[in-house]
């Protein structure tokens, strides 16, 4: 069976999927899809795992650019001094 889950978690992704596919932002289209090789069962402690963080990473990496690539479309100002985007907090600052 195959269910698909739609978030913008990317730990929640990384968690329960076996393959993430990462979008683009404008038009939609499926940018990359992700093979998450991380040992299951996943817990908690599977995310500080190497290869949870390094799924994380590349994840990010591809949403990084497509954010980034929408705010300059969308902000002209952003254009001549583009602010890059920082991540934010993620499950291990709730969990440590």
């Amino acid at each position: 069976k195959t269910v698909i889950l739609v978030t913008h978690n990317i730990e929640e992704a990384v968690m329960l999927c076996d393959r993430v596919a990462v979008m683009s932002s404008a038009p939609g289209v499926v940018k990359s899809v992700i093979p998450i090789d991380v040992r299951r069962p996943r817990t908690i402690k599977s995310m500080s795992d190497p290869d949870f963080v390094r799924c994380l990473e590349k994840i990010w990496d591809l949403l990084r650019h497509e954010v980034d690539k929408a705010m300059r479309e969308n902000h002209p100002s952003s254009k001549e001094n583009p602010e890059p985007l920082k991540r934010g907090r993620s499950y291990l600052d709730w969990w440590g």
